[in-house]
């Protein structure tokens, strides 16, 4: 997901990119895919910014730097361990019907 995001922070547009990541599939269905996991992506910085550091969380190159890691989404995962079963709800990931037993 975090390469699809840095490919499409790229291109001029989202069609651009669309285009470009997933030639595969129609433009409409491209752009909604590429829309989700940008959108999922963002969620997940901003709970991840709240929660770690008031450092800047919205650019993924930008924090790739900061922790000098690869790919910083499997990074966050680790730091916020112990708040994941909470963020799958506020990302909209899980029906807040499947909240864990004494959460």
């Amino acid at each position: 997901m975090e390469e699809v995001v840095l490919e499409a922070n790229k291109h001029p547009t989202l069609v651009n990119a669309a285009e470009t990541i997933r030639p595969d599939i129609g433009l409409q269905g491209t752009l909604r895919w590429l829309h989700r996991r940008l959108k999922y992506v963002d969620n997940i910085l901003n709970v991840a910014a709240g929660i770690l550091s008031p450092v800047g969380f919205k650019d993924l190159l930008r924090l790739q730097g900061l922790f000098n890691v690869d790919f910083i989404l499997p990074h966050l995962r680790e730091k916020l361990n112990n708040h994941l079963y909470k963020m799958t709800h506020i990302l909209g990931l899980i029906s807040p019907r499947l909240k864990p037993e004494g959460t």
